[in-house]
C-alpha cells in the first residue's frame, strides 16, 4: 500500500541539518525527480545543463520514502534560515517535493479525488461551475448561430472558412510569433529586463498528439515549439497559441529561470522541470493570462484581421467571427467542469463525449482528443482557465505594478499555494 500523501503542514521537523546545506537539499530533490521519471517516462518535462544525471533505480516504496524524509529536511531547513530568498527556495523545493507521493498515487492507480488531486499535485483547486449557466450560455449561442443540425455541427461549419490550411500553417504561425516577441520584448525593457542575445525557438509540425501546440525547453535559452496538425486550426487560436508557448508563455518561463536562477543564482533544482507538479499552476496560468497583457482585445483583432487573414488566405467577416467567439468565451470553463464529473465516475465516458460536444461545442474527433487529454493528465487541466481566473485576481491585488509583478513571477516564480 503506497503511503498518503503528505501535507506540508502535517510534515515533522527533522533534528538533523543535511550535510552540504540547501545545495545538497537541491541534489537529493534532482535525482529523486529523476528516479521518478525512470519508473514513469515522461514525468520530467524538461531537463537541461546542471541537472542532467544519471538516475537511479529506485521502487515505489522508496521513492516515497525518500521524498517523505526530504521533505523533513527541507522543513527544518525552513525553520533556522531567515534570507527571503533562501526561505523561497526552500518553500520551492519543499512543495515540488511533497507532491511527488501523490503523482505515485495516480501512477499506480490509486488516484486522489479530483480536487484533493489538484491540490497535492499543483496546489490550486478548480473554481466551482455551474452548469445550468454553462446551459444557459449554448441557449444563447443558438439562438444566435441558426440552421440546419445540432449546434456543434453547426459550428464546425461556419468555422470551416476560418481554418488556416496546412500548407500556410508554419507562414502565419511564425509571422504570429515575431509579433507577440517583439511586443514581449518592449514590455520587458519597461521593467528593466533584457533577454539573452542568443534566445531563439524554432517551430516543427507534429500529428498524433493529445494537445495542440508543445514547447519543449532544450536549455540555453532555446525551445522547439510543436504545433499539432491532427486538429483544425482556426485563425483565432493562432495568437492565443504562440502567446502560450512562446511569449509571454512557456518559453519565456523557462528563459527568464535559466537566466536568472539557474545560471544566475546557480540553483539547478530550476533546471529540471517534472510536468505535474506545483510549478506548472503559475506555468500554465501565466502562459493562459500573458497574451492579454501583449494586445488589448480590440488590437488583437485588428493584427488578426490585418496581417493573419491575408497570410492564411481567408476571406469572411472577421468582424462577425469575434462577436460569435465572445459567446464562446464562457464556455471555456465546461472543460473542467466535464473532466471533474467523468475522472470522479459521475459520468461515462460515452456521456462525457457528449458533453464535450453540447456544452464545449466541439466537434466529434475534438471531442475524443480532449477525452484522451484528460484520461492522460487528470487534474492538469485546472492549472489553464481556472489557474490563469485566479492568478489575474492575484495581479489585480498589486495595482499598478500588475504588469511588473506578472514578469518578475517569471523570472522568480511563486507557487499556486503562494498567490491563490
Amino acid at each position: 500500500m503506497l503511503p498518503l500523501v503528505y501535507l506540508v503542514r502535517d510534515l515533522p521537523v527533522s533534528t538533523v541539518q543535511p550535510a552540504g546545506g540547501i545545495a545538497t537539499l537541491a541534489h537529493h530533490y534532482i535525482a529523486l525527480v529523476h528516479s521518478v521519471d525512470l519508473l514513469f517516462p515522461g514525468y520530467i518535462d524538461a531537463c537541461y545543463g546542471p541537472a542532467k544525471q544519471s538516475a537511479q533505480h529506485l521502487s515505489n516504496e522508496e521513492i516515497c520514502h525518500q521524498a517523505s524524509e526530504l521533505c523533513r529536511q527541507i522543513k527544518h531547513a525552513l525553520s533556522i534560515h531567515n534570507d527571503s530568498a533562501q526561505k523561497q527556495r526552500l518553500t520551492f523545493l519543499l512543495a515540488q517535493t511533497a507532491a511527488i507521493p501523490a503523482y505515485m498515487q495516480w501512477q499506480l492507480g490509486q488516484p486522489l479525488r479530483f480536487d484533493a488531486e489538484s491540490l497535492a499535485l499543483y496546489g490550486i483547486v478548480s473554481d466551482e461551475i455551474d452548469e445550468t449557466k454553462l446551459v444557459a450560455q449554448v441557449s444563447q449561442l443558438d439562438a444566435r448561430l441558426t440552421g440546419r443540425g445540432s449546434l456543434a455541427a453547426r459550428l464546425a461549419r461556419w468555422r470551416q472558412d476560418y481554418i488556416v490550411p496546412q500548407a500556410r500553417m508554419a507562414t502565419v504561425l511564425s509571422c504570429a510569433l515575431e509579433h507577440v516577441r517583439a511586443l514581449c520584448l518592449q514590455q520587458l525593457a519597461q521593467v528593466d529586463m533584457r533577454l539573452p542575445r542568443h534566445e531563439a525557438f524554432r517551430i516543427e509540425m507534429v500529428a498524433g498528439k493529445v494537445w495542440t501546440a508543445y514547447n519543449w525547453y532544450q536549455g540555453d535559452y532555446q525551445s522547439v515549439i510543436q504545433f499539432n496538425t491532427d486538429m483544425p486550426l482556426y485563425l483565432d487560436r493562432v495568437i492565443e497559441l504562440v502567446s502560450h508557448e512562446g511569449y509571454p508563455g512557456h518559453h519565456l518561463f523557462n528563459v527568464l529561470q535559466e537566466q536568472g536562477l539557474v545560471n544566475g543564482n546557480g540553483w539547478p533544482e530550476y533546471a529540471i522541470y517534472p510536468l505535474f507538479s506545483p510549478i506548472s499552476s503559475l506555468a500554465e496560468a501565466s502562459a493562459d493570462l500573458g497574451l492579454s497583457l501583449l494586445m488589448s482585445e480590440s488590437t488583437r483583432q485588428a493584427f488578426e484581421a490585418e496581417r493573419l487573414q491575408p497570410l492564411a488566405g481567408i476571406d469572411g467577416d472577421w468582424h462577425e467571427y469575434c462577436q460569435i467567439k465572445a459567446l464562446l468565451e464562457p464556455l471555456k470553463f465546461a472543460d473542467n467542469l466535464v473532466a471533474r464529473q467523468w475522472l470522479e465516475g459521475d459520468i461515462s465516458a460515452s456521456e462525457a463525449m457528449d458533453k464535450l460536444i453540447y456544452l464545449c461545442l466541439n466537434t466529434p474527433a475534438r471531442a475524443q482528443q480532449r477525452l484522451a487529454f484528460f484520461e492522460t493528465n487528470r487534474s492538469y487541466i485546472v492549472n489553464y482557465h481556472s489557474g490563469c481566473q485566479q492568478l489575474h485576481g492575484y495581479l489585480l491585488g498589486q495595482g499598478r505594478r500588475y504588469q511588473q509583478h506578472f514578469y518578475q513571477l517569471l523570472q522568480r516564480p511563486l507557487l499556486a499555494q503562494q498567490w491563490r
